[in-house]
């Protein structure tokens, strides 16, 4: 008996697989690669969360919610989303303080 994490298998059609390896080839920006990455690691059914966060560099967590965003959105949640920044909006922004700065 095997004892270690779960492997995980994500089930995509034929289709969609190939229109995340298109979005993986096509794209520059190294966000979408690494999402793309992870759910064709999923897909595959060999790795588990925990392996897919070290070969990708990011966290478990992020990985399980990447690949949750990917089975409740399709390829959308894939791509990056601007100005959904939670932060606290910069100082620079006031005129007087890049006044202060000229």
């Amino acid at each position: 008996m095997k004892i270690g994490r779960p492997k995980l298998r994500l089930a995509m059609r034929p289709e969609q697989a190939a229109e995340v390896r298109r979005l993986y080839r096509g794209t520059k920006d190294t966000r979408v690669k690494e999402r793309c990455q992870a759910v064709l690691l999923a897909h595959g059914g060999q790795h588990s969360y925990q392996e897919i966060s070290e070969v990708v560099g990011r966290s478990r967590s992020t990985i399980q919610r990447w690949i949750e965003a990917f089975c409740d959105e399709g390829l959308a949640s894939l791509e990056v989303r601007q100005g959904l920044g939670g932060g606290k909006p910069s100082k620079m922004r006031d005129r007087r303080i890049q006044a202060d700065l000229e």
